[in-house]
């Protein structure tokens, strides 16, 4: 299975027949020294030209070995529609902190 680690803000293009899983690192940047990530939820949002597309689907959301880094894996899509694939995450803090991250996916034939 292949694995991108994606920046915030970034756009993928993804084929309709791909299954990749794509990766957040909040290691350096994002979080202090020692902190871990407690939860972390994916959503994802049709954005253009349909707001109310469903066809790309996500699974086997998880916080990686370490605790700093996150990952879902997405699969399917309509060709030609722009998702929102955001992720919010909870830290081990104190006080907790939540942070989100988000990325765009374009469905294209490749």
């Amino acid at each position: 299975m292949s694995v991108v680690t994606i920046s915030d803000g970034a756009l993928v293009i993804k084929d309709p027949s791909d299954i990749k899983a794509y990766t957040f690192d909040y290691d350096t940047e994002n979080l202090a020294v020692g902190a871990a990530i407690l939860t972390s939820t994916f959503t994802i949002t049709a954005v253009w030209p349909s707001t109310t597309d469903l066809a790309l689907t996500k699974d086997q959301e998880t916080i990686l070995a370490g605790a700093r880094k996150t990952q879902v894996r997405l699969s399917a899509g309509t060709l030609g529609q722009k998702y929102q694939i955001a992720n919010k995450i909870v830290t081990s803090e104190s006080p907790a902190q939540t942070k989100e991250r988000s990325f765009t996916v374009w469905v294209q034939d490749r």
